[in-house]
């Protein structure tokens, strides 16, 4: 997890693609994302509302860019 943080936060997308699989769903505020296309999608999107003094590993849950992993069907992370 540390490792998704630092890369999620170079705000480059081909860093953070590595950690991602091919079947991963990532869920937003604005919904769930399937496959990489989806997922790199609503990653940029919520880079480009984040101000400087942000960052995605550490977002307001209010301003739906917190993430929440899970791994094996529990929270983890």
């Amino acid at each position: 997890m540390m490792l998704y943080g630092e890369r999620i936060n170079a705000y480059q997308f081909a860093v953070v693609q590595p950690l991602i699989a091919d079947d991963a769903v990532f869920w937003f505020g604005d919904g769930s994302h399937y496959e990489i296309a989806a997922i790199r999608q609503a990653i940029e999107a919520t880079w480009a509302r984040l101000t400087d003094e942000q960052s995605m590993a550490h977002a307001n849950p209010a301003a739906g860019a917190a993430p929440r992993f899970w791994l094996a069907g529990q929270p983890f992370g």
